[in-house]
């Protein structure tokens, strides 16, 4: 019996997968090598020459500016050792692809190429005959060589692995055509068997298939077939086994069709009537309908909010009102709706969400809450971002659910706000500057906290203040002196503009064209000769009463802002200007003008503060020189009464010795009462200086109570001691501290007639607590707030019993204050006086770090922790102020380059604040120049210099000397 057509068909398609099959495994094993190859070569040849190759490009980056620098074509050489620091920083990842001794050999070479670069820089600024700069020139060149040889070395290896698995490839491609006849004749093979033994399974079912149908072209209609396999005879038999039992079903619904017929008709007659009624209530609902629909179109056309419609499954959009078309700058509905919904919106949110991610969970709660009103970032099809308020509401119509979209553009709301929190930081970062400009301070730190605060407030390109003072330059070969005709004359030769102070873009206060300006001529000369005390204008390129408009231009501002610095009812005594690249606003011209009358105030306090600080160093002058003048015969004195008193000048009397004991008495106090006003001049001028070191309390207290014994001993009197032995080490100056017991217990000596005085020590929190108590007349209730008082007595005229200057209480009251500490007396009338004081034990010396490179943060922190010192750090200078006066930090550590302000602003911060006014700092900068200028100003900002990079047993050494 033949085969069926689909049976061939199935046997050639097996043959024929079975030839594929063995092809494709030959296939596959070729292609698997010459893959393997081709990775290989992607994924580790590739990056290793690449890896090489940019360590070769930084080296000859590297010394192409070395040579620059030496051709004097760059004047920075800091961009080669930054080069020759990536090829050092790669160490690591080299030797992941290269041999460990071709890679020490470059690093070696690559980091003596940077040493030499440096040392050059260096020693040709400070070598004046340059041998030594010569000497490290000559090694830079060789080592240059080094590094050469090296990185070509590097890439030579990584070039030759490429070329022998290019090889590899070639190899195996051209043995392809024998591997893939082998694979044909191999699937022919396999073919021929399957066809043969698929073909002897197929005769006996179909023979089955044949008798079976015979029985039912005969009546036989419970005819069935045995169906022994799942191939296409064994379906077409499972077919045949379906028809029958159609056949009997068939024939039995016939019959029952027949029976229902009747049955049909008269239910058919019923629901004509109901469906008569049906189409009538219908229509109703559908003139309701058009009527709700039209004024929904109404609505949908006429407002003025973007409205749309969401479908699902893929939720784009499906319509669009006139508004949405507006708001998105469509051309049409069309090309709106052309747009998926997450293409009207950048790719990101504010809060940093995808805005496809955020939208599907927008529609999710929308259709499982009902609706969801939220604030959205759309954009427009042009590209413009803008904000929007999204009302999605669910709608279920007909079975169908949608989203209902409201969208308002809220962009004029959003500038109000946003315009009203810059309006109300502007303001908070006035009052700071106002506030700050109350604590004492150098003048010219003030005025540059002006500026400075100026430009960083309302974003000035750079700002300016002029005062009015004499005339200093006329016959000095001032330009504006030259000028002899048009507008700007310089016409007043009495006085003109001195520029004091300058922040931005030119922070120079001595160029020749406006460290002095006529008064009277220019627009600053003008301003402070002018009737009206203000110009401003927001067109400077344009402005008639601007006098160089192409200087304007070729900078780019836009406006102008001069104040006279007047204060109200007073005489113009200078100008503050400002120039910027945006216009001005109304109220940023309130507040300008409001700062230049606190400039005004600022420059008066002045004046009055250095007439005041002249005649204080007068006062100081004079009491330097009284002092001095009183010392030298009371050294005289004193010396020929004690000569006298040994009697080495001959015999005396005791009547004779009682009157010089009391004279060389009467020296001595008068001795102490100069010292007492010389300590009392330097603590004022804050020339007092403290030794701050680790020491044990009680052995000063003994110290002290073993020179004081014999002065108690005179009068009768013990000394007694209770003191905490178990008490720890603190920091104090031991001079001074002596200085405070020593007054404290000569005071209970002088006022104590009997009894004892008791010195006590003990630990109390994290406090030194000592007391010095007398059995003396005690002191009433209301004259305790006058102890400390500098030169005051309780005593006075003839009730006065002791003397002395009323400074020793004073001066040890400031003393104890500088140690952070606290002093206090408590007494009872009859029944003695204890004075008191404490000091704080600190375990670990406070250091704040200051820096916007978090690795450099970081890197010092962990250093200095294991040094024992308790580290802060602080990535941004502007919060400097406010970190300081919460930790309370006995040294700072600061980068003179910071993203949000300089450094010179954070130490005229610290300067101007009198908690901060006395911390010592360490200045450190990576950029010479930037060096070279701060060494220049150690003096006068009171600070020491590090230069990056820098060794940490160097900021070791330069932090224990500035704690010191």
């Amino acid at each position: 019996m033949s085969l069926s057509f689909k049976a061939i068909r199935n046997i050639g398609l097996a043959s024929m997968t079975a030839i594929i099959l063995a092809m494709g495994f030959v296939f596959f094993f070729t292609t698997t090598r010459i893959t393997n190859s081709l990775f290989e070569i992607t994924q580790n040849q590739r990056p290793r020459l690449e890896l090489a190759e940019e360590v070769r490009n930084s080296f000859l980056d590297a010394r192409e500016i070395f040579n620059g620098y030496l051709r004097m074509e760059h004047k920075d050489i800091n961009p080669a050792v930054v080069s020759m620091n990536r090829i050092i920083n790669k160490s690591e990842e080299l030797k992941k692809f290269f041999p460990e001794e071709d890679v020490n050999r470059l690093i070696t070479a690559a980091k003596r190429f940077r040493l030499a670069v440096a040392t050059h820089a260096d020693e040709a600024q400070t070598d004046i005959t340059g041998s030594r700069a010569i000497e490290m020139e000559k090694i830079a060149l060789t080592t240059a060589g080094d590094t050469e040889i090296a990185s070509a070395r590097l890439i030579k290896k990584a070039r030759g692995n490429i070329k022998a698995h290019e090889v590899s490839i070639l190899a195996i491609s051209k043995n392809s055509w024998k591997i893939s006849l082998i694979g044909i004749l191999l699937g022919i093979s396999a073919g021929l068997l399957v066809a043969f033994f698929m073909g002897r399974g197929l005769n006996r079912p179909i023979r089955q298939l044949v008798d079976g149908t015979q029985r039912i072209a005969k009546g036989d209609l419970t005819s069935r077939l045995k169906v022994e396999s799942h191939d296409e005879i064994g379906q077409l038999s499972e077919a045949f086994n379906k028809m029958a039992e159609g056949l009997s079903v068939s024939i039995q619904k016939e019959k029952e069709l027949t029976a229902t017929a009747e049955v049909a008709a008269e239910n058919e007659k019923k629901r004509g009537v109901e469906l008569s009624e049906e189409i009538t209530e219908r229509k109703k609902m559908e003139k309701s309908l058009r009527e709700s629909e039209g004024r929904y179109r109404s609505l949908f056309v006429s407002s003025r909010d973007a409205i749309m419609t969401i479908d699902p499954p893929d939720w784009k959009f499906t319509s669009g009102n006139p508004a949405t078309i507006e708001m998105f700058k469509a051309k049409n509905e069309e090309e709106f709706l052309a747009y998926d919904p997450w293409k009207l919106s950048p790719e990101l949110q504010p809060d940093g969400k995808a805005s496809d991610e955020k939208a599907k969970k927008m529609i999710e709660v929308a259709l499982c809450e009902g609706f969801k009103l939220f604030e959205w970032t759309h954009k427009r099809i042009s590209g413009e971002v803008f904000p929007a308020e999204v009302l999605l509401s669910k709608v279920e119509e007909g079975g169908k659910v949608f989203l209902h979209a409201v969208v308002r553009d809220i962009t004029e709301r959003k500038n109000m706000e946003l315009e009203r929190e810059i309006s109300l930081k502007r303001q908070e970062d006035i009052t700071i500057l106002q506030q700050s400009l109350l604590i004492s301070a150098p003048f010219e730190n003030k005025l540059n906290a002006i500026t400075s605060g100026i430009v960083r407030i309302f974003d000035a390109d750079f700002c300016r203040i002029w005062l009015i003072r004499p005339g200093d330059l006329c016959e000095q070969g001032c330009s504006h002196a030259r000028v002899r005709e048009g507008p700007h004359v310089c016409r007043f030769r009495d006085k003109c503009l001195h520029l004091v102070s300058s922040s931005g873009r030119y922070t120079l206060v001595d160029g020749k064209g406006h460290a002095r300006i006529p008064f009277g001529c220019y627009k600053i000369g003008r301003i402070a000769s002018g009737e009206e005390h203000k110009f401003v204008t927001n067109d400077a390129e344009n402005d008639p009463r601007m006098h160089n408009h192409g200087w304007v231009r070729e900078l780019g501002l836009v406006s102008f802002a001069g104040y006279q610095l007047r204060i109200p009812g007073g005489e113009t005594i200078g100008v503050l200007g400002l120039f910027a690249k945006h216009p001005i606003s109304a109220a940023e011209d309130a507040a300008l003008d409001s700062l230049g009358i606190t400039t005004a105030f600022i420059v008066q306090q002045a004046a009055a503060e250095r007439v005041v600080a002249d005649a204080m160093k007068i006062r100081s002058d004079f009491t330097s020189m009284v002092s001095h003048e009183l010392r030298t015969p009371l050294t005289a004195i004193k010396e020929s009464i004690s000569i006298v008193l040994e009697e080495a000048a001959g015999k005396l009397n005791d009547e004779q010795k009682d009157f010089l004991g009391m004279s060389r008495r009467n020296v001595d106090r008068l001795s102490r009462l100069i010292n007492d006003v010389l300590d009392y001049q330097k603590l004022e001028s804050g020339k007092f200086e403290f030794n701050m070191q680790g020491k044990d309390m009680n052995e000063v207290i003994k110290e002290v109570q073993n020179t004081m014994a014999s002065v108690a001993k005179n009068k009768g009197l013990d000394i007694i001691l209770d003191l905490d032995e178990n008490l720890p080490k603190t920091k104090f100056d031991r001079d001074k501290i002596v200085q405070v017991l020593t007054n404290l217990i000569n005071n209970a000596i002088k006022f104590t007639e009997k009894g004892s005085i008791t010195i006590a020590s003990s630990k109390k929190d994290n406090f030194v607590h000592l007391a010095v108590k007398d059995t003396g007349p005690g002191i009433k209730k209301e004259d305790l707030p006058r102890l400390f008082v500098a030169f005051e007595q309780l005593e006075k005229g003839k009730d006065r019993k002791t003397g002395g200057t009323g400074l020793g209480l004073a001066i040890s009251k400031e003393i104890i204050e500088k140690h952070k500490g606290k002093i206090w007396a408590e007494s009872e009338l009859g029944k003695g006086t204890t004075f008191q004081f404490i000091l704080p034990l600190k375990a670990k010396d406070k250091v704040l770090v200051i820096d916007d490179d978090r690795g450099i943060l970081d890197t010092i922190k962990k250093f200095l922790e294991k040094e024992g010192y308790d580290v802060a750090i602080l990535e941004k200078g502007l919060d400097a102020i406010e970190t300081m006066q919460k930790e309370e930090p006995d040294l700072v550590i600061l980068d003179m380059k910071l993203k949000d302000t300089s450094g010179y602003e954070v130490i005229g911060r610290m300067k101007s604040n009198k908690h901060t006014l006395r911390i010592p700092i360490v200045a450190m900068s990576g950029y010479p120049v930037e060096l070279t200028k701060v060494k220049d100003r150690e003096e006068e900002l009171a600070l020491a210099s590090l230069a990056k990079p820098f060794d940490m047993k160097d900021l070791l050494s330069v932090v224990h000397a500035q704690l010191k």
